[in-house]
């Protein structure tokens, strides 16, 4: 008899990643001379992917960015989070003993 499977997605499921990608948000818009998004703010722009929150955070300034504007800061931001993917992202507090529980 086999044992049963767990599958889980860490970002965002077991480990809060939001601090790393807003961070990321804000260096990019910075970038552009654009204001940082307030972190409260910034924490709804997630979900859909990084396109999508950084659609939502040029969005936040009035702006809508074409397609080669969002491709050129994606890249920008995958490079930027892929160096600092856990600087500040944590496990969701009670994941520990959960894991240690569920082995």
């Amino acid at each position: 008899m086999s044992s049963p499977l767990l599958v889980f997605d860490l970002d965002g499921t077991l480990v809060d990643t939001a601090p790393d990608l807003i961070d990321t948000l804000n260096m990019i818009l910075g970038s552009e001379r654009l204001p940082p998004v307030p972190y409260a703010e910034a924490r709804t722009m997630i979900g859909g992917g990084a396109r999508m929150m950084l659609e939502r955070g040029l969005a936040a300034d009035g702006r809508s960015g074409g397609e080669a504007e969002v491709e050129r800061l994606y890249r920008a931001f995958v490079a930027h989070y892929s160096e600092h993917i856990a600087d500040r992202s944590q496990p969701f507090p009670g994941l520990e003993a959960a894991l240690d529980r569920l082995a």
